[in-house]
């Protein structure tokens, strides 16, 4: 049976400033989702992207994606305005500052498509100002299906000439329980916690009272140390840490949240199993780490599969 997948979220204009010194500049955000989602599915999905962008790069994007017959472009909504752009700047490798201007509208539960039975509805928060809670609220009870959240930049603010912030002294509690699966990093587990989680134990601690409160599974990722799943098996609370799969010498970490989710989608979807999901989450962010663009994907992906043993 076809799966029906929509993404929420932000395409992005990126110009990435590598910690070697390297410039890359193309496009990012939630264009990893659709790309990588569309390679895996094949003729077994349907990817339908939710999202406003700007005029300037519309054109360019539709036709990137027409090719590819599984991602339906009809809710990509067109705004006259240039879209966002994003600078990252690496001082380490995985630590970085953003900038972030021009950016879109809110999507509006009404502009998001009512009568397709999704199989999964995920919301990445690119931005971070993607849809306001009121909206997420609207939208969860609207859409009878599992909703998969990436909170992402959903804790930063905007400061001057755009700079990201991470907004520390929020009370971000009213995200706890937060739709069906939820994907954060530690930083993003620190903030939605309101405290440090600077042991093993603590972001354990942390992700256990989530499914305890009710979320389905929590998917925390840890970089080059891998992620830890949460979940509940019957009546039991479990977890699992799920090793990290480095393929390359070199290491472009833009958008390999976006890989995990994707792989994680794409499996989950077929098996229901959590942990074989997120161990093949981690392979496929684990492709991503070594190619610099998402469209690098598009020719060489299923060899990458294959080169990997990955199935």
């Amino acid at each position: 049976m076809v799966k029906r997948i929509a993404v929420l979220g932000n395409i992005c204009v990126d110009e990435i400033h590598t910690f070697e010194g390297e410039i890359i500049k193309g496009f990012g955000g939630t264009i990893h989702n659709h790309l990588i989602l569309s390679l895996l599915f094949g003729k077994k999905g349907i990817i339908y992207p939710v999202c406003k962008v700007g005029y300037d790069i519309y054109d360019d994007i539709i036709k990137k994606y027409i090719p590819l017959n599984n991602i339906d472009t009809s809710g990509i909504i067109k705004v006259n305005k240039k879209n966002n752009r994003v600078k990252l700047i690496y001082y380490s490798r995985s630590e970085r500052k953003e900038y972030s201007v021009s950016n879109p509208p809110e999507i509006k539960p009404d502009e998001v498509k009512k009568n397709i039975n999704w199989d999964l509805f995920m919301i990445n928060f690119v931005s971070g100002i993607e849809i306001s809670r009121k909206s997420f609220e609207q939208l969860y009870k609207m859409i009878d299906t599992t909703f998969f959240v990436d909170m992402h930049s959903l804790f930063l603010g905007f400061g001057n000439n755009g700079e990201r912030y991470y907004r520390e002294d929020d009370d971000w509690s009213i995200w706890h329980n937060t739709g069906d699966i939820i994907q954060m990093n530690k930083k993003e587990a620190e903030i939605l916690s309101g405290k440090k989680l600077s042991t093993e134990k603590s972001l354990i601690d942390f992700g256990t009272h989530l499914i305890g409160i009710g979320v389905e599974i929590v998917l925390i990722t840890l970089g080059e140390k891998g992620s830890i799943i949460f979940y509940r098996d019957g009546n039991n609370q479990v977890w699992e840490k799920i090793k990290a799969y480095n393929f390359y010498d070199n290491s472009y970490p833009t958008g390999c949240g976006d890989a995990f989710s994707s792989g994680f989608i794409y499996k989950y979807l077929q098996s229901g199993e959590p942990v074989e999901s997120a161990i093949f989450a981690s392979k496929i962010a684990g492709i991503k780490a070594g190619i610099k663009k998402p469209e690098d994907l598009m020719n060489n992906f299923h060899k990458y599969l294959y080169n990997f043993n990955i199935k």
